[in-house]
């Protein structure tokens, strides 16, 4: 007994679940003696020598589940408690037992076939299926209208039609590029809870804290959950689903090995940065894909080479193509420079043409040629 030869408090080894029919008694043995006379603090006394009592319980001081949980993006899960005042107020005043006429068994354990459960729509089970998370994420790419190829035809806003008169591309090659467009979606799946008395084990905690391993037959789980909402939770078919409802931390001293035999997704609400000290490999097995919505697109290798190859290498400038280099090398058989549109060049020191054969042709208009110095012709 906590209270000596009174014996009015007793400590309990173990405990047999019931049914209860009232609620706690204050001052009553074998109640839940958290609200009972204020204890009497033996170090301080009266001038007369009498123990004076101590300070008046506050409720706050024990542990009792969540009032409510806000998840806020990007941040820590914000967790608002009962005040004093509004626990006293609850018709067992937040004592054991909290509620009459229910078995004390966790509602968790007691499963489906109980009405008084409500564990699908009441608890934690109901607050994890309303606060799903799902993530849509959309990539598109339409290449320039000069790359369709000659003799096909594109319909474009408005269900206006725009026909290709270059054949820079195969109808193949273009094909490829026109097909870069698509969309994933990530979708949280719902709690596998359907328990069945007595196949799932429960430890329920004061504070709300929740563990499960549930042999129900077909619907084996294994549930860890936290007040906050963070939990981690094994499906019947081994499907993992880890959510948590603030930041996340993996610290790992050595290597870290991952194989993922199906597709990797990922929904970044905010930046994404990675910082790797030695050499960074990615290697596709089909297209690699960097579209930036509204920023810029940068690589830059500033001490070593920078190589982009490919069967057709494309560079569309909506607006200004700027190419700066110390010395500009173009080796091709043949080489070709198509002009679509006006086409000019600046050079502010000197300028040498040489070839094996140079022809200049005019086919629509006039051909100029002005010098502000003198012009010399070698034949």
């Amino acid at each position: 007994y906590r209270d000596g030869e009174l014996a009015q408090e007793p400590v309990m080894v173990g405990t047999l679940p019931g049914v209860p029919e009232k609620f706690a008694k204050i001052n009553t043995g074998f109640n839940d003696p958290r609200l009972d006379t204020d204890d009497t603090d033996l170090n301080s006394v009266s001038k007369s020598g009498v123990g004076v009592k101590g300070s008046p319980t506050n409720l706050t001081s024990f542990p009792y589940p969540p009032k409510s949980i806000s998840i806020v993006t990007g941040g820590e899960a914000e967790i608002s408690s009962y005040t004093d005042d509004e626990r006293k107020a609850f018709a067992s005043q937040s004592l054991y037992p909290r509620e009459l006429d229910v078995p004390t068994t966790s509602k968790y354990a007691r499963g489906e076939g109980d009405s008084s459960s409500l564990a699908t729509t009441d608890g934690i089970i109901a607050f994890k299926n309303k606060n799903l998370s799902n993530r849509t994420i959309v990539s598109s790419f339409s290449p320039s209208n000069f790359l369709i190829p000659e003799g096909e035809s594109i319909i474009a806003f408005a269900g206006k039609s725009i026909e290709g008169t270059k054949d820079y591309l195969s109808s193949d090659d273009y094909a490829s590029l026109k097909s870069i467009g698509e969309v994933k979606q990530i979708k949280q799946p719902p709690s596998a809870y359907a328990a069945v008395y007595p196949y799932n084990h429960v430890y329920e905690s004061e504070s709300g804290h929740l563990i499960e391993m549930d042999d129900t037959p077909g619907k084996e789980r294994l549930h860890w959950y936290h007040r906050s909402g963070t939990f981690t939770e094994f499906h019947p078919k081994g499907i993992r689903v880890d959510k948590t409802n603030a930041h996340r931390y993996n610290m790992v001293s050595g290597n870290q090995e991952t194989i993922i035999g199906g597709q990797e997704i990922k929904s970044i609400s905010s930046d994404s940065t990675t910082k790797i000290g030695g050499k960074l490999t990615l290697n596709s097995g089909k297209e690699i894909r960097m579209i930036s919505d509204t920023g810029n697109v940068v690589i830059d290798s500033s001490t070593l080479n920078t190589y982009v190859g490919g069967k057709h290498v494309i560079l569309d400038a909506k607006d200004t193509l700027i190419l700066r280099g110390g010395t500009q090398i173009i080796r091709d058989t043949p080489s070709l420079k198509d002009a679509m549109g006006k086409y000019e060049m600046s050079v502010s020191g000197g300028y040498t043409l040489s070839a094996g054969k140079l022809s200049l042709s005019s086919g629509l208009g006039a051909t100029n040629i002005t010098s502000g110095g003198p012009i010399q012709q070698i034949i």
